[in-house]
């Protein structure tokens, strides 16, 4: 019984408070509170950042069942650096060689400040020991680590970047497996971007390999079978008596193997047919 009561009033206290907030909405005395959509502001300055231990024995890998990690924000001998923090990790992986990788994420020099910067550390041996250079820009407050690669193992990272409010977005290359990074090109985003690289060479290496004729003939065996189906009906097709045929040249590839089925322009009701040989050559106006 004290259950069924105790719920029964936190019922109701849950809708007296959604009714004094709405009610609170309406009054032009104490106007709803705008929620802020971007959060990725320098509300603390730089310190002192964290300084490695001289000496420390080299951070251990972790192992949990068949799971196997390692630390990537460590000092020249692999140690951790007491002091420090990072977080939003973002990791590139070369297609050409694995075992070159490069992982970005939110640098905090020091847990004195939440000020943030752009750290970024790399393998050439598959993960099992880092370098961790620093940060691309020091002392540039930077969120948001977002990194991604192309088909030749060149490396991107995207960055946002606040200055007096105002947010903007560079991205980042590297060429060299994420030792270095080339100087920042500007890019379209905000708060929370991301970037996506074509990996495939661009539209013409996606046709020559048919991919988007794949794609097109996907669509269509899918939308017959819809309409076989009875899921889906075509509006605004009609048929019309051939009422006139007008006779048209038109100008063909030449093909030493194509038979010529070439066709007047046939003009049915509002409609066009435009034939094609059984070779499959497209025809035009000349």
């Amino acid at each position: 019984m004290l259950l069924k009561l105790a719920a029964v009033c936190a019922v109701l206290l849950c809708i007296a408070a959604v009714v004094a907030v709405t009610a609170g909405s309406d009054d032009p005395h104490n106007p709803p509170r705008a929620v802020p959509l971007q959060r990725e502001v320098p509300d603390d300055p730089p310190a002192a950042p964290a300084r490695p231990v001289p000496g420390a024995p080299a951070q251990q890998p972790i192992r949990v069942g068949i799971a196997t990690t390692y630390q990537v924000n460590v000092d020249a001998g692999g140690a951790n650096i007491p002091g420090d923090a990072a977080n939003e990790p973002s990791l590139a992986i070369d297609p050409t060689n694995p075992d070159r990788m490069a992982i970005g994420w939110r640098q905090f020099d020091t847990i004195a400040s939440n000020f943030r910067q752009a750290g970024w550390a790399y393998t050439e041996d598959g993960g099992q020991t880092w370098t961790f250079p620093g940060v691309i820009e020091p002392d540039s407050f930077r969120s948001d680590p977002v990194l991604d690669f192309d088909a030749e193992g060149n490396f991107y990272y995207s960055s946002l970047k606040v200055i007096g409010g105002v947010f903007s977005c560079q991205v980042f290359k590297s060429s060299d497996g994420g030792q270095t990074w080339g100087p920042a090109v500007e890019a379209f985003g905000g708060d929370k971007q991301w970037i996506e690289i074509d990996r495939t060479g661009g539209t013409l290496a996606a046709i020559e390999q048919g991919r988007i004729q794949r794609q097109i003939q996907d669509a269509a065996y899918d939308t017959q079978r819809a309409i076989d189906r009875g899921d889906q009906i075509i509006v605004g097709m009609n048929r019309f008596e051939e009422s006139l045929v007008v006779g048209a040249e038109l100008a063909r590839s030449q093909s030493e193997n194509t038979v010529d089925l070439i066709r007047p322009v046939k003009y049915i009701g509002d409609q066009v047919q435009l034939p094609v040989t059984q070779q499959g050559d497209f025809f035009g106006f000349p």
